[in-house]
């Protein structure tokens, strides 16, 4: 658990949504307490509402393979012309369910895994969790590390079609998936967040990397 953050007051004057579409924006008159113990002047700040995600690194250790995915991001396009096509971990957003319950973590990793790649997850193992971006939103990253066999592919991955999702498997030895994320060569954070806890461990890949069964202990 985080400490405690001191200054700890905060004080909403005043909010409204701007945006109400698939995904939110909010409109917050917020003061905070300084470090110097006086109250902050009240100001204007946007909050992109989008709800939560998973990221999870696979590792094949019968092929010594790292599995991952490519698809196109119109973002990555704007922003760098020609580009686009962007190497990431499998990855997916908790969805609402027809009553408005909020799937799991644990239950959103493991259906898109299933949905990107085929596999089904029998091992799993938390890395951590993260804001992706805490000046502008809330949204938690829960990211993970599994390890899969060719058994567990029982399906042929590439995406949600219904969603318009087009994805293509793509597979690093470990040793060259390593020499490039060394040099930088990624750009997803996901792929690079886990990716640098199992180097760490890399010690342990011959074996099961610290990964546990799936149980209760090991859901978030």
């Amino acid at each position: 658990m985080p400490e405690q953050a001191k200054p700890s007051r905060v004080t909403i004057s005043e909010h409204s949504r701007v945006l109400d579409l698939f995904f939110k924006i909010d409109d917050y008159v917020v003061s905070h307490e300084r470090f110097d113990g006086e109250m902050s002047k009240p100001r204007s700040t946007l909050v992109f509402e989008r709800g939560d995600a998973v990221g999870a690194l696979l590792y094949n250790p019968e092929r010594r393979k790292i599995v991952a995915v490519r698809q196109f991001r119109l973002p990555v396009h704007l922003r760098e012309p020609g580009r686009g096509w962007m190497v990431e971990a499998v990855a997916g957003m908790l969805q609402v369910g027809e009553g408005g319950e909020i799937e799991t973590p644990y239950e959103c990793v493991m259906r898109e895994t299933r949905e990107e790649t085929g596999y089904q997850l029998t091992r799993l193992t938390p890395v951590g969790k993260y804001y992706s971006s805490p000046g502008g939103s809330t949204e938690i990253i829960h990211l993970y590390y599994a390890e899969v066999r060719e058994v567990d592919q029982t399906e042929k991955g590439g995406g949600n079609a219904d969603e318009g999702e087009d994805i293509e498997i793509v597979e690093f030895d470990i040793d060259e998936f390593f020499d490039r994320l060394v040099a930088g060569e990624f750009e997803d954070p996901k792929l690079i967040i886990a990716g640098q806890w199992l180097m760490a461990r890399r010690g342990n890949l011959a074996g099961a990397a610290g990964s546990a069964p799936l149980s209760d202990s090991a859901r978030p």
